[in-house]
């Protein structure tokens, strides 16, 4: 499993001589993937591109695949 980034999201942080976080802080972990295209039929490389999202691997394929046009399939790896 790739390297995991965990982003804080709140709108009442508090900045003094270190960081201060309030209870309402959200943490949201981000995984970042490589989605690689091919071509379905030859295997050709078409290019690829980076992505970071927060959701689980299962439904970011399925997500990703459900987006694809017909003919061109992809890879997806996490990265660090």
């Amino acid at each position: 499993m790739g390297k995991l980034f965990i982003n804080l999201e709140n709108k009442y942080m508090l900045y003094a001589n270190n960081l201060l976080v309030s209870p309402l802080t959200k943490l949201v972990v981000v995984i970042k993937y490589l989605i690689k295209l091919w071509k379905y039929d030859s295997g050709e490389y078409i290019n690829s591109l980076e992505w970071e999202s927060d959701k689980k691997v299962e439904p970011f394929i399925s997500e990703v695949s459900k987006s694809l046009p017909n003919g061109i399939r992809a890879t997806i790896e996490e990265i660090c």
